[in-house]
């Protein structure tokens, strides 16, 4: 009877089995080349089959194997990772005085370390969900000296053999192929990208159910603080504080935070700066017949309507305090009374979103918003940028809104647009849909010039603008004694930090280079003068201007800002 042989192969769940007959000899490789063994001394001659094994893991020509006087005979063909025999309970195995023999007892080659995941890819919509996932993987697997081609194409397309497929939330595959054979790492690393691409998913199909709501998710900033409320609900914590100005889209994602709970219950919203002190007690626990004036009725409270649901209070910071200790007491205990029902409790199980225009942080300092309820609200606080600080919000709007033929975005002049986003947009979204309402309809492509859109905000302004720059003009004035001031002030930074006035050592110099030179000169470089403007816009500006990636000009002008803040704080 011919010896069987079983071929495990990492990353595969069925083995391979093969029978190796006399006179015969099994070549296993990717891409088997059988004119090689043949020529190769150590391997006998004669008849040679070749089994074909599609893993990266596997190199071109790895092993041959062949019976001789009926024992099996192994031979590793130079391969990258090296052929691993593992040895059968109870049996002997007899091993050539060669160096650099190992036995592997029962397991698997193991990677080192623990590599981290592929940055969080910045996408605007479906249109560039699976480039920007391929970019992010490339660069990582790139990091990880690992050789691939990452791609993406529609699902189901044909590939190589050796391609790694993956499904994407928006319709897409991305394949992953390595270029040249890997290391025993490279499976692990495969999981982790698998990880990554389902997190990815699962993220953007909670985007797409908030952008069916109407909401605008296409800044990075925007799209991290919706994910930070997704994170916050499928944690099931049982509040969430919303900090942000008006019309920037709290509501939004307080229904977010709702939807993703998962608990079926009803959603029950009150505006508390709508209500009376005594309204505002009846509306949120209920109120007996007779308890106030024109309560002719007894009346069910937004929090027994809301039990096992979610109950959003928008603009927290209205409430009255004589009302905020009993606003405490049921989220600390979830017990409450009606209005008129004295020593009668009742019990809620409710979910709390609160929202707030006003900074509850400031006004807790100055006694005028309880300390206590602040912490008990502030378990995760989302805080929602304004407008002008996410302007890829904004063109992805205006590319939403027709004006005849074309989008509001398609009838803008280059520097028309470049108004806009010095505009500062003191009304955030209301502003913007009262904006679009202006223009003129119909539209033609670049038909809307710097003058007529100066108009249109002006119309709703209510502060004169300040005067408006060209980018020509901008870009002009950044002379070399603004680029000398700069590199000043770095220099002054790294004084600051470190109490010395010039760099000592080589760490010294990479220190100063790495954390003050390159952030300072990608300020410059982008013309972005504060935190403020960092939006998607002038970081593609930057990238595409110093051919970087998004990833490294977030990351270098993030702690610009911050060390610059930092710094500010210390006057």
């Amino acid at each position: 009877m011919a010896p069987r042989l079983i071929v495990d192969v990492q990353g595969q769940t069925e083995p391979e089995s093969v029978e190796v007959i006399d006179s015969e000899v099994v070549l296993f490789g990717r891409v088997p080349n059988i004119s090689e063994v043949t020529s190769d001394s150590s391997v006998p001659s004669g008849s040679v089959r070749s089994v074909a094994i599609a893993s990266p893991g596997v190199s071109a020509n790895h092993a041959a194997v062949w019976s001789s006087n009926g024992e099996l005979v192994v031979r590793d063909l130079s391969s990258r990772n090296g052929t691993w025999v593992r040895l059968p309970r109870g049996t002997t195995a007899r091993l050539p005085n060669v160096p650099d023999i190992r036995l592997r007892l029962g397991i698997e080659a193991r990677g080192t370390g623990r590599e981290p995941l592929p940055e969080r890819p910045h996408y605007t919509d479906s249109t560039d969900f699976g480039a920007r996932i391929a970019e992010a993987v490339g660069a990582w697997l790139n990091g990880q000296h690992v050789n691939t081609r990452v791609w993406v194409g529609p699902e189901g397309s044909r590939t190589g053999p050796a391609a790694t497929p993956m499904r994407l939330a928006n319709g897409e595959s991305l394949f992953v192929e390595a270029t040249h054979t890997v290391d025993e790492r490279f499976h692990e690393r495969m999981a982790r990208v698998c990880r990554y691409v389902a997190e990815q998913n699962a993220l953007f199909s909670a985007e797409s159910a908030t952008r069916s709501d109407g909401m605008i998710l296409a800044s990075a900033v925007m799209r991290l603080a919706h994910q930070r409320v997704v994170e916050a609900a499928t944690k099931h914590l049982p509040s969430l504080l919303v900090m942000g100005p008006s019309g920037t889209g709290k509501e939004w994602l307080a229904k977010a935070y709702h939807r993703h709970l998962g608990r079926g219950g009803p959603w029950v919203a009150i505006n508390c700066a709508m209500l009376t002190r005594e309204r505002l007690v009846a509306d949120l626990f209920g109120a007996e017949k007779g308890a106030y004036t024109g309560a002719q009725h007894t009346m069910r409270g937004a929090v027994e309507c809301a039990s096992g649901g979610t109950l959003f209070l928008d603009e927290i910071g209205e409430i009255p305090l004589d009302v905020q200790p009993q606003l405490l007491r049921f989220l600390e205990t979830g017990e409450y009374q009606r209005l008129g029902a004295i020593g009668q409790t009742r019990v809620a199980d409710v979910r709390v979103v609160t929202a707030t225009n006003r900074n509850l942080r400031e006004m807790a300092r100055g006694g005028t918003f309880r300390e206590d309820l602040f912490f008990r609200l502030a378990l995760e606080v989302v805080e929602v940028p304004p407008l002008h600080r996410r302007f890829a919000d904004a063109v992805a709007y205006l590319k939403a809104q027709t004006l005849g033929p074309v989008s509001a975005y398609e009838a803008l002049q280059p520097a028309a647009l470049e108004i806009l986003r010095s505009h500062s947009w003191p009304g955030n979204f209301r502003e913007l849909i009262n904006f679009v309402r202006r223009l003129p309809f119909p539209a033609d492509v670049a038909s809307l010039d710097v003058e007529c859109v100066k108009r249109a905000i002006e119309m709703g302004a209510h502060t004169p603008l300040r005067s408006f720059a060209a980018p020509q003009a901008a870009a002009a004035s950044q002379s070399i004694a603004g680029w000398t001031a700069s590199l000043q002030e770095s220099a002054r930074a790294f004084t600051e930090d470190f109490e010395r006035a010039t760099p000592e050592t080589w760490g010294d110099v990479t220190v100063f280079i790495e954390q003050y030179l390159k952030p300072w000169a990608l300020a410059q470089l982008g013309g972005v003068a504060s935190a403020e403007r960092l939006d998607d816009v002038s970081i593609a500006r930057v990238a595409e201007r110093i051919r970087a990636d998004r990833g490294t000009v977030i990351k270098q002008l993030g702690r610009y800002f911050e060390a610059l803040a930092e710094r500010k704080a210390r006057e």
